[in-house]
């Protein structure tokens, strides 16, 4: 839930270039990649569910805080909470799609510590950077910023998760055990 109360607090109303960086999707598939990574290491099931309960968290607190940030217009705030979490019926939708699919595919990293989920979560960041950047109508000045600021995201998130991958493979090595 913290996820999406930050992401709306810095989207705020949604202009410039933290509202260019509020309409990435990466972070929102690393958050239920993630869940499931801690929560599903034994079950592809638990790991699913534990990525919808991630993502559908997040959006909840998301559109809670757009419901006092945004200018809904002149209401009362229960009616401001209601257009909120309205304006968000397509991404709740979204995410009983993306989270169980994020959370698994979590899980069946931690399960099998294959570098490949970390190289797709990264190559995420970056493709959605690229597909931004080439259509691109909403925050056009703020795209090549945006783009670039996902694509260094993606810099970090590998090396921590090769780090972590290979630490994990260590650790169970039966070498370790000795």
């Amino acid at each position: 839930m913290t996820i999406g109360v930050v992401d709306s607090l810095l989207k705020g109303n949604g202009g410039g270039l933290l509202g260019a960086l509020g309409q990435a999707a990466s972070p929102w598939l690393l958050l239920a990649f993630l869940g499931g990574a801690f929560a599903g290491e034994r079950r592809l099931a638990i790991g699913a569910l534990t990525g919808l309960e991630a993502t559908f968290l997040a959006l909840v607190g998301f559109y809670f805080v757009n419901s006092f940030v945004v200018d809904f217009g002149p209401h009362a705030w229960p009616t401001d909470l209601r257009l909120a979490a309205v304006s968000g019926k397509r991404f709740f939708a979204l995410s009983v799609l993306s989270g169980p699919f994020f959370g698994a595919f979590g899980a069946w990293w931690r399960r099998r510590l294959s570098m490949v989920p970390v190289i797709i979560v990264a190559l995420l960041f970056v493709l959605e950077a690229l597909v931004r950047v080439v259509a691109a109508r909403n925050f056009i000045q703020y795209v090549d910023q945006a783009a670039a600021i996902e694509v260094l995201l993606a810099v970090p998130w590998t090396a921590l998760a090769v780090r972590k991958t290979k630490a994990l493979r260590r650790d169970a090595s039966p070498a370790s055990e000795r």
